[in-house]
């Protein structure tokens, strides 16, 4: 059977968010290991009725997982410039 849209795959992620910052530091994981670090610049984290609440930026940074090629730039992604709403969000990639 085929990946369904909005199902999460491939990675585990853990994800590290001070409630008032304007980024997050995600590290994606596969069975063999840390993939790579990714650096989300967005808004503050708010609390709402349906969970949290944040707006992504237009800039993210991918970093490698020994942090010898870091400072990738990524403009381009579907969740940057757009309001997710988490916890169940589908906008991640």
């Amino acid at each position: 059977m085929g990946a369904r849209a909005g199902r999460w795959q491939d990675t585990a992620l853990l994800l590290w968010k001070p409630p008032t910052a304007w980024f997050s530091i995600n590290a994606f994981c596969t069975g063999s290991g840390l993939r790579n670090w990714y650096v989300n610049f967005e808004h503050p984290t708010r609390r709402t009725e349906d969970g949290f609440d944040t707006f992504d930026l237009t800039l993210c940074l991918i970093i490698d997982p020994d942090l010898a090629r870091s400072g990738r730039a990524k403009t381009s992604t579907p969740t940057c410039g757009v309001s997710a709403s988490s916890p169940t969000s589908s906008a991640w990639p």
